[in-house]
Order: structure tokens, then C-alpha cells, then sequence
């Protein structure tokens, strides 16, 4: 789902230079002129969900950045909160986890990246990651811990 007012469209600014870089140089994620991916599906049958957001680059699809967050509902709020975030960032793709107050428990890096093909390498395996230990993340959210 690409959100209302985001993309190409008339007045856009210029999209920024994303040629391939030169041999000395490091990928770095972007956002800005690639249309965003969403996509969610649960983890069991309603209260733990994975959302999927994916930047491809509008000329040749290869992507340009991603998140994928692990949000549990909160039946007191009546909202979708983060338990875990992985995202690709400074040359490495880190999970991020949430306290149930929503303050950052904890940041480690789970992969670093010096080129687009090792982040898409990267980013592929990090789904399963998140699918095996989602529960464990659960848990912890769930304790307050």
C-alpha cells in the first residue's frame, strides 16, 4: 500500500541520484523517490501480526530499503503496538526491541552490508528470523520486560 501524497505524482521534486555506486563506495538505503511495498499477515489467529514495508527503486525494482516490524494488538488501547523492528541502516540491518511502554529495550545488529545485493541477501533470511523468535519477543513484551 503506497501512502495517499507519497510517490510520483505531478510537482514532485526531482528523485534523488541513485546510480550504481562506484567500487570504494557503500549501498545506503533510501526512501525518497521509491514507491513503498506494504503488506501484513499474522503470526497466529489475531493478536500478533508481521508488517512488511518495502522501498523499490522505481526504475529497475531492485529494493532500496526495508522494514519489517512484529507488533502484537493491545486490547486495552484498541491499537497495533511494536514489539520488534528489524530495518537496514548505516551499513547494517538491526533488530530493535520495544518495551510494552514503547521505549527501545534493546538495538543489535543482526547483519552488516556493504552493497544492495548483500542487504537483499540479508534482508532475505531476516523474515525467518523474525518468525522464530517471535514468540520469545512476545513474552518479553508481554511481561513488561
Amino acid at each position: 500500500m503506497v501512502e495517499p501524497g507519497k510517490g510520483k505524482g505531478i510537482g514532485s521534486p526531482r528523485p534523488a541520484d541513485h546510480s550504481i555506486p562506484g567500487r570504494n563506495s557503500t549501498f545506503k538505503p533510501y526512501r525518497e523517490g521509491a514507491p513503498r511495498l506494504e503488506y501484513a499477515y499474522g503470526l497466529n489467529l489475531q493478536d500478533d501480526r508481521v508488517v512488511v514495508r518495502e522501498w523499490r527503486d522505481e526504475q529497475n525494482g531492485a529494493l532500496s530499503d526495508f522494514m519489517l516490524a512484529q507488533q502484537a494488538f493491545d486490547h486495552e488501547t484498541g491499537e497495533w503496538r511494536d514489539v520488534a523492528i528489524i530495518d537496514a541502516k548505516h551499513g547494517s540491518v538491526h533488530i530493535h526491541k520495544y518495551r510494552r511502554s514503547g521505549a527501545e529495550l534493546s538495538r543489535r545488529d543482526i547483519g552488516h552490508y556493504s552493497t544492495r545485493e548483500e542487504m537483499e541477501e540479508i534482508y532475505g533470511r531476516v523474515e525467518k528470523l523474525l518468525r522464530d523468535i517471535w514468540e520469545e519477543n512476545r513474552r518479553r513484551w508481554t511481561s513488561g520486560r
